[in-house]
């Protein structure tokens, strides 16, 4: 089996594409991808120089379907994209979960004010927002490994 723009052992490339793990973010050469868009690729199934089959993999752009965010340890908010919610600087605010089209949770954090909320973390809102008290709205990226997924807006009170 040999997925067209993916190279499983860099020193000896037979093709043979079987057994690996496959970062569809980082792994493949988009030279290689239909139209060379990094949308659709094509996997091979041969036997020696003969074509058994051939079919084709569409890759989803990643993208958030919603993030849920506790707040003083009980209330529980879930956002979707480019949804805002209202915050008071007494607020503690903790990342419960977020949920993508990306397989596993390892990487997801938020991005607020330069500061990082990975999942678990609680922070407070005034620590989170000192310094840029200027403006009442502030956009959160949600983050994997450097990827942008989404963006919710925290408006504080």
């Amino acid at each position: 089996m040999n997925f067209k723009g993916f190279v499983g052992n860099r020193k000896n490339n037979t093709g043979e594409d079987r057994g690996y793990t496959i970062n569809t973010a980082a792994d493949l050469m988009t030279r290689y991808s239909l139209n060379r868009k990094g949308r659709v690729y094509e996997i091979i199934a041969s036997l020696e120089e003969k074509i058994l089959g051939r079919f084709f993999v569409r890759l989803s752009p990643p993208e958030l379907d919603y993030l849920i965010l506790k707040i003083n340890g009980d209330c529980h908010r879930v956002l979707r994209e480019g949804e805002i919610f209202s915050l008071s600087l007494r607020d503690e605010i903790s990342l419960e979960e977020i949920q993508t089209n990306i397989h596993g949770k390892s990487g997801f954090h938020l991005s607020i004010n330069g500061h990082i909320l990975k999942l678990g973390e609680n922070r407070s809102a005034d620590l989170l927002f000192r310094g840029a008290l200027g403006s009442r709205e502030h956009e959160v990226l949600v983050k994997k490994d450097g990827m942008v997924l989404g963006r919710i807006r925290l408006a504080l009170e």
